[in-house]
C-alpha cells in the first residue's frame, strides 16, 4: 500500500514538473542542450563516464585485435607510416601530465582566487564546476595517463600489431582530451565575464536546481 502511495506521489510530482516548468518558455531557454547535458552528466559522475569510456575503448581493442587477419593488410596500405605511432607515445604524455599537472591547477586556483571574496562564490563556484566540466577532462587525462604507461609496460608482450591500437587509441582519447580543455578554458574566460558568468549561474540554477527543489517541495506537501 504504502508503494502504491509512494509511486502515486512520484508520478504526480513528475507530471507537474513535466506540464508546468519544462514547458515553460524561460525554462527551454536556459536548460542545457544535448552536448551540453553530456556535458554535465559527466561532470557529476564523472566515475561512471569514465568506466564507460574505457569500456568503449575496451571493446574497440577487442575488436580491432580479434581481426587482426582483416585489418592488418589495410593498415599497412592506408598507413606505412604506422610504426611512428609507437615512437609518438612519450610525447602524448607528456603533453597530457602538463595540461593535468600544471595548466589545470593554475587556472581552477586562479578562478578560485577571484571570486573568494564575492558573496555568491559558492554558487558560482558549483556552477562553474559543473559546467567548465575540468573534473571530467582531468581525470580524463590522468585516466589517459595511465593508459600510456600500461602500454609502456605491456609492449613487449603484446606485439607491435597490439600496441599500434593502443596507440590509436590513445590518440583518439588525446583528442577528445583536448576538446575537453579547449571547452574547460573558454567556460574559465567567460566566468571572468559579468554577464556571461550570470548566465552561467542562471542555467545551472534553472536545469539543475531548479526541478530537483520543485520535486522535493512538492513531496514535502503530499
Amino acid at each position: 500500500m504504502l508503494n502504491k502511495i509512494l509511486d502515486s506521489i512520484s508520478y504526480r510530482t513528475h507530471k507537474f514538473i513535466r506540464d508546468n516548468i519544462h514547458v515553460n518558455q524561460s525554462y527551454m531557454a536556459l536548460k542545457w542542450n544535448g552536448f551540453e547535458k553530456i556535458l554535465v552528466s559527466g561532470s557529476k559522475h564523472y566515475v561512471k563516464a569514465m568506466f564507460i569510456l574505457i569500456s568503449f575503448f575496451a571493446a574497440i581493442f577487442i575488436v580491432m585485435a580479434s581481426g587482426k587477419s582483416y585489418i592488418k593488410p589495410y593498415m599497412a596500405e592506408w598507413f606505412p607510416e604506422w610504426n611512428t605511432l609507437l615512437d609518438a607515445q612519450i610525447n602524448l604524455l607528456g603533453g597530457q601530465l602538463t595540461i593535468i599537472g600544471i595548466v589545470y591547477p593554475m587556472v581552477v586556483g586562479l578562478v578560485s582566487v577571484i571570486f573568494q571574496r564575492k558573496s555568491a562564490r559558492k554558487i558560482v563556484q558549483a556552477a562553474y564546476q559543473t559546467y567548465s566540466g575540468f573534473m571530467l577532462a582531468g581525470l580524463s587525462g590522468l585516466c589517459l595517463s595511465g593508459f600510456i604507461l600500461c602500454g609502456f609496460m605491456l609492449r613487449t608482450f603484446v606485439g607491435n600489431y597490439n600496441y599500434a591500437i593502443i596507440c590509436g587509441i590513445s590518440i583518439i582519447w588525446m583528442i577528445l582530451n583536448i576538446a575537453l580543455s579547449v571547452w574547460f578554458f573558454v567556460q574559465s574566460l567567460s566566468v571572468l565575464d559579468d554577464q556571461k558568468r550570470e548566465r552561467m549561474v542562471l542555467r545551472y540554477l534553472t536545469a539543475d536546481i531548479l526541478s530537483t527543489h520543485v520535486k522535493n517541495q512538492l513531496f514535502n506537501f503530499f
